[in-house]
């Protein structure tokens, strides 16, 4: 596989375990590596979109399963393996939104709550909170980012644009958009990562 010159050394890494894992027969431990890489960054970018993170595990999981299977299908010359799994990991969240909207909501009726249910709830509660924060973790470190890197990454992950249509909505050139998009990924990988300057 050949690499772009402006790939990082992480970039390269990530390249070379998708062409392990699209290899016959696959390397699973490419996966492994790969999953370990790159988790945190993307559970923060799926969890911005779907704000509930038992989703947001589900959503990766199938991210990498799908990156697993679909490995040989990676080009490096559209993108680094990080911005592709991004991608992957973005369409899934609008699919489980979309899901989430067309479901119809329960309501229960004042007073049928029992006492057994009291346990359930404190733990959703609970849950609720730890939403929560961690949303606000993700929007923290969005804050942290340069506005332009911010709005880029907003538009890209949240709304769905393509670089085109973000450049054109900003009036910027296309290159801004897209190195942006690539130091903002990276700030948030930084940010995401397991203290070994990932």
């Amino acid at each position: 596989m050949k690499l772009p010159s402006e790939f990082s050394p992480e970039d390269r890494l990530a390249a070379r375990l998708l062409e392990r894992m699209g290899s016959s027969p696959p390397d699973t431990g490419g996966l492994r590596e790969l999953y370990q890489l790159y988790q945190r960054p993307l559970m923060s970018l799926v969890l911005t979109m779907v704000r509930e993170t038992g989703a947001a595990e589900e959503i990766l999981q199938d991210v990498f399963v799908k990156a697993h299977t679909h490995a040989g299908r990676y080009d490096p010359e559209k993108g680094t393996p990080f911005t592709w799994l991004a991608t992957l990991s973005r369409r899934r969240s609008i699919d489980w939104l979309r899901k989430q909207q067309r479901r119809p909501q329960l309501v229960r009726p004042i007073g049928e709550q029992g006492e057994q249910f009291a346990d359930k709830e404190k733990i959703a509660d609970e849950s609720d909170v730890q939403d929560q924060f961690d949303a606000r973790l993700v929007r923290e470190h969005l804050e942290m980012l340069s506005p332009g890197q911010r709005e880029a990454i907003e538009m890209a992950f949240l709304e769905g644009l393509s670089h085109y249509e973000i450049a054109d909505r900003l009036g910027k050139p296309l290159g801004t958009v897209k190195s942006h998009l690539r130091r903002g990924l990276a700030e948030l990988r930084t940010f995401y990562g397991d203290g070994s300057g990932r």
